[in-house]
């Protein structure tokens, strides 16, 4: 096999990785007419949203008020908080990725054809995946950003394909949303989710503020430094970490804006529909996207030569596709 060979075969190798790559990030959550009221959600609304277990070193139990929240963004990686990823809890270490609200396919739970012609579906499950890496931006392992996002790869990807990952967000929402300012917030209803038969969502309205608009507050309010970058700050209170805010652009899709990474808790009801004093604040995703794609895509493409690949001497060359 000659040079001009070898040039073609890595060429067709990486275009295909690279078209395979584009297909899983455009291949994410879309439905137009997906509009729930705020409120509990009904199942397999948005199985995009997990959280991690903190669990005791010596008991192996999980901690009694702490699960920060991932969003699945890929089939194979989920996005969440650096400090939640990487600053445990005292005895404790990271236990496996859990998504409370797995949608398995119809072969993945054993229908028959017939079954599926009966519209019989899949009993409710979940999902524990253990992690594979977390790999948090450099701003914060490397130049001590007080928090920051971090990517962790599961150690296979999801094999429903009702699991659909949410969208990354597009310059045209993020303008629009400048303007409106309306987004929503998904999150269990529990702090520590544990009964997952069980276990529900929630939907809330929430009122956006710039960064601009957000550190102007904060400095009126005498709050201090956000330890964030990019942050974007809501209306509301009570706002766990790693819990997503999400938009429904006029396309259809669901993209992500921003993670949470604090806020303060809820003393009054009325806290909740106002511009707090310690506003909640989350990590605005935009900003992030290219360092987003160049992790993930890092870790598919091909080698320069196929496991299999055999130098043979003499004899004509020829090019396979």
């Amino acid at each position: 096999m000659n040079m001009s060979c070898l040039a073609l075969f890595f060429f067709t190798t990486f275009i295909r990785s690279t078209f395979s790559m584009i297909r899983d990030f455009s291949n994410c959550h879309d439905d137009f007419n997906l509009k729930p009221p705020d409120g509990i959600l009904k199942e397999h609304t948005f199985t995009w949203l997990g959280f991690v277990q903190y669990m005791h070193v010596t008991t192996g139990l999980p901690h009694h008020s702490k699960a920060p929240r991932v969003v699945l963004i890929q089939k194979q990686y989920v996005v969440g908080t650096a400090t939640d990823m990487l600053r445990l809890p005292k005895n404790y270490k990271l236990g496996n990725i859990i998504f409370g609200d797995y949608e398995r396919d119809e072969e993945d739970c054993g229908l028959t054809k017939m079954q599926i012609k009966m519209d019989v579906k899949c009993p409710r499950a979940y999902i524990e995946m253990p992690f594979m890496d977390i790999t948090p931006h450099p701003e914060y392992s490397r130049f001590g950003v007080g928090n920051s996002l971090a990517l962790v790869k599961l150690l296979r990807p999801m094999k429903s394909h009702y699991m659909v990952p949410i969208c990354l967000p597009s310059l045209a929402e993020r303008m629009r949303k400048r303007k409106t300012k309306i987004v929503f917030m998904v999150d269990y209803i529990s702090t520590v989710p544990r009964d997952f038969d069980t276990e529900k969502m929630g939907k809330k309205t929430l009122k956006m503020y710039t960064h601009k608009e957000c550190r102007k507050h904060r400095m009126k309010s005498k709050a201090g430094s956000e330890g964030v970058t990019h942050v974007i700050c809501s209306s509301g209170c009570g706002v766990r970490p790693g819990a997503p805010i999400i938009t429904h652009n006029a396309d259809g899709a669901f993209e992500l804006i921003g993670v949470a990474a604090g806020g303060a808790p809820c003393s009054r009801r009325s806290m909740r529909r106002r511009l707090i004093r310690e506003s909640p604040l989350y990590i605005d995703i935009y900003p992030y996207m290219t360092w987003i794609i160049n992790v993930i895509t890092a870790n598919k493409l091909p080698l320069p030569y196929s496991n299999n690949f055999m130098l043979v001497e003499g004899g004509p060359s020829e090019c396979f596709p």
